[in-house]
């Protein structure tokens, strides 16, 4: 693994880590962790470094090391020692907003709440914006919901330090086209301003229960 970045201090044994079911690389599944004799719920991303860059592991972990509100989904710590490596996050119990929105009890959900979800999420962007941030993949299906309807943002695979007020997007890197402003396959960049895009996107999301935008095209 590359020395640039210390993960001294979130690293957790993996005999503390109990996964629910067997996971694949890429997958987010469900698990308990140890906290001194007593278990709780957290969430595992699983990585395989054969299938995906050490590289890219280190740096979602950092930037989720860099980024601390309770609007975001928190990272616990990391399993780097043996494969497949695990980022550890908080877990939330109803899952993804996209899924809860299609469910039942989200097409009973009143304008009012609707709403007080997106105040949530911008919250969490506000404070991604100060810490000179942008997410890139802000959608529905990368929000989640704790039992109280709380929202958190989550998902940081695409998500970068801005330079200069601008992230310049890297050959063949992975864009969230249909959340994507138009400007930045022009500009070929991304900035604050794109994100607020996405948000538009993600606010249609909500008012017609998590259905995909532009209905007929290939989801991204």
């Amino acid at each position: 693994m590359p020395e640039s970045l210390e993960v001294d201090g979130i690293e957790i044994p993996r005999k503390s880590i109990r996964l629910k079911s067997k996971l694949d690389a890429g997958c987010v599944g469900k698990a308990k962790m140890d906290l001194g004799g007593s278990w709780t719920r957290v969430c595992v991303t699983v990585w395989d470094v054969e299938q995906a860059p050490a590289e890219a592991f280190l740096q979602e972990v950092s930037i989720r090391r860099g980024l601390q509100h309770h609007r975001l989904v928190q990272l616990l710590g990391v399993v780097t020692q043996s494969q497949p490596m695990l980022i550890v996050t908080e877990f939330m119990s109803q899952g993804n907003l996209k899924s809860y929105l299609r469910s039942d009890l989200g097409r009973q959900l009143e304008l009012v709440v609707l709403i007080d979800f997106a105040r949530q999420v911008v919250d969490g962007m506000l404070y991604m914006e100060e810490k000179c941030y942008v997410h890139r993949d802000l959608r529905s299906a990368n929000v989640f919901l704790s039992n109280a309807l709380e929202c958190k943002i989550g998902d940081f695979s695409l998500a970068r330090k801005l330079d200069g007020h601008r992230y310049i997007i890297r050959r063949d890197e992975k864009v969230a086209v249909k959340w994507t402003a138009p400007e930045v396959f022009k500009e070929k960049s991304h900035t604050s301003k794109s994100d607020v895009w996405s948000f538009g996107i993600f606010l249609m999301e909500l008012v017609t229960c998590g259905q995909s935008p532009y209905q007929g095209e290939k989801e991204q």
